[in-house]
């Protein structure tokens, strides 16, 4: 991994759909990604901003944990960790909320 965690290595997608809802004190999140040549994989989780790490869900099984702390009212930054390690750590600006009315 470079030393800039918040760009992430390999191929980018082709295209990639994220879905999210507000649920209780923080997000529902959906996402489908399809990559070059076809392969297509889901995500699914629903965490609060509180900091603890979630489980990340794909048809596949499970990905790498997901935890969001907000740092500020429109700033949310979710950090993903592998082998309780840091993996991806990048803030999301400009993060809307949608109720699920």
């Amino acid at each position: 991994m470079s030393r800039d965690r918040s760009i992430p290595q390999g191929p980018a997608p082709k295209q990639m759909t994220i879905e999210m809802s507000a649920a209780g004190h923080g997000i529902r999140y959906h996402s489908e990604t399809q990559f070059s040549g076809g392969r297509t994989i889901s995500a699914d989780y629903t965490a609060e901003y509180d900091g603890k790490p979630v489980i990340v869900l794909s048809a596949r099984g499970m990905l790498l944990p997901v935890s969001l702390k907000r740092t500020a009212p429109r700033v949310v930054v979710a950090t993903y960790t592998s082998v309780f390690q840091i993996a991806a750590d990048k803030p999301q600006s400009d993060f809307r909320e949608r109720s699920s009315q």
